[in-house]
């Protein structure tokens, strides 16, 4: 266990791309904590068994006590069953903690009230600079931003997406610079440099200050990055252009969106209701409020995220037939045993309660190991795997369900598992278990 704690940091400490390095440092972190599992079940077992040696009732006092006899023939079920639990509490703080970043990017990232945009897609449905000057001449508009979503290719024939933004100053705030130069708006704005996402950042290897190579249909551009901004929209990473360079380079204006932010204190719905008596003109175009974009884009979000909560049902379910396997095996070898207490006066209430609260110890104390873990699994896949991969960088942000939700899967996989050979226990007669006594 100590060598596997040593080598896991270690990898990663020599590493800084390698994908791989982070699984094997997370499986290493499992392997870790798996090895060491079975010192730590013992210890507190022992613990809880001081502590309710004469509180509990004797059921009880003899669940504690065969919990811990039996540790041998039930160590590696509930080891399965704690690295269940600590892999469902990982990747749901992880998906949590992506939720939370996504929710906060959308929040900043859509700054207009109202957004017109080609549902279709194509060129047909696009957005010309005609019916934007009639957006724009619609009372009760105060500013407008357009975006053009193009398609180029890098120096070395990668495929690269490139955004064209025509902003006004509210619509800057937008953007979430983890890395920006002095004066970057202003070369940005003349066409003088581009922001890159940050996908595109990890991925290419740029920082602040390098060029960025890429095609246009008047020829290939070399522009400085300015900025490197946060954006969980694509993880191969975009280039962000500013309008100018956008006409300039591909001679057109037509955009895929455009942003409408209203004048001061007007009314956004009745600003809405205008711009619907325009929309049946133009074939094609969506309106959208801020609040409707929002809450599609995360639903869409959380469509996505559907396979881990399958996933986690999966893993806890396996791990629940291990413990079943492991606790029928053993009710079947200690049928004597049983029946000695039976005949010793032990009722087949208490013999139940027994058997659960035997069950219940060491589901407990597996999913109190896994708690820990699950925040050390959590951790490496939001600070090192979600980086490596796609190069989104965010927090762990802790979600008690993420926690919690799992950890009550596990221990009601547990106790259910108990059912039937805990029944099976209690139902054998007494006198045909201890006739070769």
């Amino acid at each position: 266990s100590v060598v596997a704690c040593v080598a896991g940091p270690a990898l990663l400490a020599f590493t800084d791309t390698a994908l791989i390095a982070g699984f094997a440092a997370l499986a290493l972190l499992l392997i870790a904590t798996m090895l060491v599992a079975p010192t730590v079940f013992e210890a507190m077992l022992r613990l809880l068994k001081r502590l309710f040696a004469r509180r509990a009732a004797l059921p009880e006092r003899l669940g504690l006590s065969s919990a811990s006899r039996d540790l041998d023939q039930l160590g590696p079920a509930v080891t399965a069953l704690m690295a269940a639990t600590a892999t469902s509490i990982g990747v749901a703080l992880m998906v949590s903690s992506f939720r939370v970043a996504v929710d906060d990017w959308l929040a900043q990232l859509l700054r207009a009230e109202l957004y017109v945009s080609s549902g279709g897609g194509n060129a047909a449905s696009r957005i010309d600079p005609d019916f934007v000057q009639k957006l724009a001449d619609a009372p009760g508009v105060g500013a407008l931003s357009r975006v053009r979503r193009l398609r180029s290719r890098t120096l070395d024939g990668r495929a690269l997406r490139v955004t064209a933004y025509d902003l006004p100053h509210a619509a800057r705030r937008g953007f979430q610079f983890t890395a920006i130069e002095t004066s970057a708006w202003s070369r940005w704005s003349r066409g003088e440099a581009v922001f890159v996402s940050e996908p595109l950042s990890w991925h290419l290897g740029l920082r602040t200050g390098d060029k960025v190579v890429f095609d246009t249909p008047r020829g290939r551009r070399h522009m400085p990055v300015a900025g490197i901004y946060r954006d969980y929209g694509s993880e191969q990473g975009t280039v962000a252009i500013a309008w100018r360079v956008y006409q300039d380079a591909w001679q057109a204006e037509d955009a895929d969106g455009v942003g409408i932010y209203p004048v001061e204190g007007h009314v956004s719905a009745a600003l809405r209701s205008r711009l619907e008596t325009l929309i049946p003109t133009r074939p094609g175009l969506v309106i959208w409020s801020n609040a409707e974009l929002r809450t599609e884009s995360m639903r869409v979000f959380d469509r996505t995220f559907v396979i881990t909560d399958v996933l986690t049902l999966i893993a806890v379910s396996v791990a629940a037939l291990g413990m079943f396997n492991a606790l029928f095996a053993l009710h079947s070898s200690q049928a004597r045993r049983h029946a000695v207490l039976r005949a010793l006066g032990l009722s087949p209430g208490q013999l139940r309660r027994m058997l659960y609260m035997q069950t219940l110890v060491v589901a407990v104390t597996a999913i109190v190991l896994a708690l820990p873990l699950g925040v050390g699994i959590a951790a490496l896949l939001v600070e090192v795997i979600n980086v490596r991969s796609f190069g989104w960088s965010m927090n762990l942000a802790w979600a008690w369900a993420a926690v919690f939700g799992p950890a009550a899967m596990a221990l009601l996989a547990a106790l259910s598992a108990t059912l039937y050979p805990g029944e099976h226990a209690v139902r054998q007669a007494p006198a045909g278990a201890l006739r070769y006594e």
